[in-house]
Order: C-alpha cells, then structure tokens, then sequence
C-alpha cells in the first residue's frame, strides 16, 4: 500500500465492466459481513487481499459482492496495469497519468494495482490469495 498526491477524479462517460471490488472503513466491514453471507462455491470465485482499514476483491463481475460505499473497479486500455473506478477517471489524460502513476509506485507495488479516488491510496492485488471464512471473520475482529 501506498500513498500519492491527489488527483481530481470526473464522471466516466462509458463505464468500465467490473473485475474487483475494494472498500475501506465502514463500506470495507460491510464488505467483509458480505462476504460471510456467500457460500463456500461463491466464496471460491473470488481473491482478495486486505490491509488494516480495508478489503480488495478480484473475480468476474457476476461474482463480486455488492456494497454500498465500496468502489467497483475495472481495467482501462489506456492504463491495463491499474484497476481503476468504473464510473469515475482522472481529469488528466489517462495514459500520461497512468504512465506517472506507474512510474512513481514501480518499485514499491506489482499490479494489478487498485487505485482508490480521494483517499489517496493504491494497493497489490498480485498477492490476492483465495477468500477463507475463518481468514474474513478474523479481520472483521481487528477493524
């Protein structure tokens, strides 16, 4: 996990198809309450990685829980190796930002990277490991 400078985030005018899920604070505690209701194959259909104050979540769209306050997110061509907002994009040219952006976390993260909007935030998804309930119901007790 990481911390950058902010960038100014507008309404995607066609939105990305969804691949992942991430949420911090409240919506991430929902998130994980979510996932507690799925079952053991649903539960199979997704990866994920968490960190102190929040959840990411890889798989196909139809499989990616729904929450309110989380970001559903989804690859751009013009920056493949992130995983952006499906319905929010910088208000820089992407490609330059995305290459920025990269060139900025190169050393520090291995994408897909997750890029949270106004919480100046990018996490890993390459150590998104299988979702386990006993793994989630323990995280619920830290947060």
């Amino acid at each position: 996990m990481i911390h950058w400078v902010e960038v100014r985030w507008r309404a995607r005018v066609e939105p990305l198809e969804p691949t992942a899920v991430a949420a911090t604070g409240d919506a991430a505690r929902a998130l994980a309450k979510r996932l507690l209701e799925l079952s053991d194959d649903e539960l199979k259909r997704l990866r994920g990685v968490s960190w102190e104050d929040g959840l990411a979540l890889e798989g196909e769209s139809a499989a990616l829980p729904w929450v309110d306050g989380a970001f559903y997110l989804g690859h751009d061509a013009q920056a493949p190796r992130l995983l952006l907002p499906c319905a929010l994009e910088p208000d820089a040219p992407l490609d330059l930002w995305a290459r920025a952006f990269e060139r900025q976390l190169k050393d520090e993260l291995v994408s897909p990277l997750v890029v949270l909007p106004n919480q100046s935030l990018a996490v890993s998804l390459a150590g998104a490991r299988a979702i386990e309930r006993s793994v989630v119901e323990s995280w619920l007790q830290t947060v």
